[in-house]
């Protein structure tokens, strides 16, 4: 029997017809056409000229930045004499005072386009008090007492300076004599921004190691001592260069040069350690996965840090990806054969080794001083470590202490950062053959923490605002549009060949 195409039969092919039409468009729509156009976008949008969306953010950072810092204050550093007799095998107790809380203002200037997709600028940095946001009581002039890293570096640099041999012991037992020891106590906001004035005996050893070329650490300078000297309400890092992004959108942002045109951090590292890798943490180039591994350089340590993708977040109705700082950024160079240039020599009598987790030597960058860095309360450090730490009366806590980045991964643009990490001081004790001094041969080889530092940057509701309406929105429109012509492609289709079969059948 033959059947015929009926006017019904015709009508529901067409039908069938036009829903496989409709299901087509919108996957080729919703799938290809779209996304196009919105990358399209959102590269117009990250690039670094003047009429791009992001220039005045970038320019003048918008997001509030708060420096918070916690101080480990030594509660019996009178059991730590100031003669030239002195034990100090006593085990330190440290009371963690805290957040003093500072307000950053970040502002670029003198802005000048350079060659092969490059801005120069310089950066000016202020940091203001806010008692508000600070602990209880707190205030920038209370006194603190933590490890006296001047003394420190003028022990360092007597003992590893051949020239200053001759100077070490008397100098030694001058300082001892002034009532130095191996704590002091200073003003919170001195031993940060302003300085701290030294006795006049660190004159002396300044003046020597100057006259003699060798070299001294940045935070002291004229008989003071500061550790973010020359670094409020100032350019303390020189000329960068970045690339624009404008011919190679993952470039975004990304740092070529600092320090007038320093590209490689020698003789501080060495191989892949001295690169300047990353961006400076603020904005990140669009379009990041779960695979990217996200660089940041970080002035005040001398290195750029990794962050790895952890977990997908929300914030404020924003789907994010979190970033955190593996263990591997700290991990023994001998597990972690990476690690190894940051592994670099310790002059003098002092340990040579670097066979630590949790922890990297700054010696390198600080003129031999003996600086440390590692996550607060010493996280994810040697067991033997963190047992020390706890005696100190520590306690780490991967939710307080840990580095952390939530970032929309579609325009790399931050909605929450907590950059985390501890100052702490390397100490070891000298020999006879080296000194005859009791103090400085009976203290332990041992890392005291000073401070810890939390860099916390929230995306505000102005922002949050603006994020959602100039790509969250859109993207659930586009979803839900596309979806919408899908479920109406297929119910056209199905119902139309099932109209079909109907009609054929019948």
């Amino acid at each position: 029997m033959t059947k015929k195409f009926t006017r019904g039969r015709l009508c529901a092919l067409g039908t069938s017809g036009a829903g496989l039409v409709v299901l087509v468009i919108a996957v080729v729509v919703g799938w290809v056409v779209v996304p196009n156009v919105i990358d399209g976008k959102v590269k117009d949008e990250t690039q670094l000229v003047e009429s791009s969306d992001v220039w005045e953010k970038w320019k003048d950072i918008p997001v509030p930045i708060y420096l918070k810092v916690w101080f480990f204050n030594v509660t019996n550093a009178h059991e730590f004499g100031t003669t030239t007799t002195s034990d100090w095998s006593a085990v330190p107790q440290f009371k963690e005072v805290g957040p003093y809380v500072f307000k950053e203002t970040r502002v670029k200037y003198d802005i000048r386009e350079g060659p092969l997709d490059t801005l120069y600028f310089r950066q000016n940095i202020s940091y203001v008090f806010d008692a508000a946001m600070s602990g209880e009581g707190l205030h920038e002039n209370d006194i603190v007492t933590t490890v006296n890293l001047p003394f420190v570096a003028a022990i360092t640099l007597l003992q590893i300076n051949k020239p200053l041999h001759m100077l070490g012991n008397a100098l030694l037992t001058s300082l001892l004599s002034s009532n130095e020891s191996i704590f002091a106590s200073a003003a919170v906001n001195k031993v940060l921004f302003k300085g701290v004035d030294l006795k006049p005996i660190y004159k002396t050893v300044e003046l020597a190691a100057r006259a003699l070329s060798i070299p001294l650490p940045d935070e002291i300078f004229n008989g003071t001592f500061a550790y973010y000297r020359g670094k409020n309400d100032s350019n303390g890092e020189g000329e960068w260069r970045v690339y624009r992004g404008v011919e190679d959108s993952t470039m975004f942002n990304t740092i070529k040069s600092v320090n007038d045109g320093k590209t490689r951090l020698e003789p501080w590292w060495k191989d892949h350690c001295a690169m300047v890798n990353g961006t400076d943490g603020t904005m990140f180039p669009p379009f990041i996965t779960k695979d990217t591994r996200l660089y940041i350089y970080v002035p005040e340590i001398c290195r750029s840090i990794f962050i790895e993708y952890d977990s997908e977040t929300e914030y404020e109705g924003i789907k994010g990806y979190r970033f955190k700082l593996p263990p591997e950024m700290f991990t023994d160079p001998y597990v972690y054969t990476a690690n190894m240039c940051f592994c670099m020599d310790v002059k003098g009598e002092f340990n040579n080794s670097c066979n630590f987790n949790g922890m990297g030597r700054l010696f390198s960058c600080k003129a031999n001083v003996p600086v440390t860095i590692g996550k607060p309360h010493f996280l994810d450090a040697d067991e033997w470590v963190v047992e020390e730490a706890r005696k100190f009366g520590m306690s780490p806590r991967r939710n307080d202490h840990d580095t952390f980045l939530d970032l929309e991964p579609n325009t790399g643009f931050p909605l929450r950062a907590h950059k985390r990490l501890q100052i702490g001081a390397e100490i070891q004790p000298l020999n006879e053959t080296v000194t005859l001094l009791t103090p400085l041969r009976t203290i332990p080889h041992i890392i005291y923490p000073v401070f810890w530092a939390d860099e916390q940057a929230v995306l505000d509701e102005p922002l949050i605002d603006e994020i959602k309406q100039k790509l969250t929105t859109p993207l659930k429109i586009v979803m839900i549009s596309k979806w919408t012509a899908v479920a109406i492609g297929i119910a056209l289709a199905s119902g139309g060949a099932a109209l079909f079969t109907y009609s054929w059948f019948h």
